[in-house]
């Protein structure tokens, strides 16, 4: 009995977290007083046709997500209060992506057998947790990347478990993604998939994993050209 009211409390205290973190951010944060928002909002302009190009490094899918909550709300708001406009598109982007990223955990640290009560009590903690949080209020590329690499790691924990190649194919498209999206954000996720698999690399069939990093090098190379013709620089960051 104290077991399951521990439980339930745990899952309590993970949804009211959640949701009272969102609510603090659109209450009390105005999201265009961000670092760089003025740097990154010339993908916006892009994505609204207002310019051609938007002549920056970084990858447009993000931005693109973004743009479609700013098209949402442009839709219900008047047009002189986009402060707004812009704040509550760009925490409600973000908190869709970090949904997307906290479910992803959730299942991957059920695949590895952690008790249910750990990890609600884990993912308690990343909701307020102030890098975290903070990373929710304001345009930031790497939500993109929060949210995509616990996927990441699931198929590829897939694939060592059933030994099916399928599972590599589908994170490849992900892993993509996130190299055209930031080259420092695309260093880290590399980075530390190699640190976490490299022992299973060895005991497994290498020249798959291998088709998997060229077949997804193949594929950011084919985002990284779209993104340079479109964005009119190239991704240096």
């Amino acid at each position: 009995m104290l077991k399951i009211i521990f439980k339930v409390f745990s899952i309590f205290t993970f949804f009211f977290t959640l949701i009272f973190t969102f609510s603090i951010g659109e209450i009390f944060y105005n999201s265009i007083d961000g670092t760089d928002f003025y740097r990154y909002f010339r993908y916006i302009e892009y994505f609204n046709g207002s310019i051609e190009t938007p002549s920056r490094e970084q990858g447009l899918f993000y931005f693109w997500f973004v743009s479609i909550f700013i098209d949402l709300y442009d839709q219900y708001y008047l047009a002189d209060k986009w402060e707004y406009i812009y704040s509550s598109a760009i925490q409600l982007a973000n908190f869709i992506l970090y949904l997307v990223g906290v479910l992803g955990l959730f299942i991957f640290m059920k695949s590895k057998k952690i008790n249910s009560l750990n990890i609600f009590f884990a993912l308690t903690l990343l909701n307020i947790f102030p890098p975290v949080f903070g990373g929710r209020l304001i345009m930031k590329p790497e939500m993109l990347a929060f949210a995509l690499f616990p996927w990441i790691l699931l198929g590829i924990d897939k694939y060592f478990e059933q030994k099916n190649i399928i599972s590599l194919i589908i994170v490849c498209p992900l892993l993509a993604i996130i190299a055209t999206s930031k080259g420092t954000v695309f260093l880290l996720t590399a980075s530390a998939i190699l640190f976490i698999y490299l022992v299973k690399v060895y005991a497994v069939n290498r020249k798959e994993f291998e088709a998997f990093w060229g077949k997804d090098l193949g594929e950011a190379a084919s985002l990284f050209r779209w993104n340079t013709e479109k964005a009119g620089k190239v991704m240096n960051e």
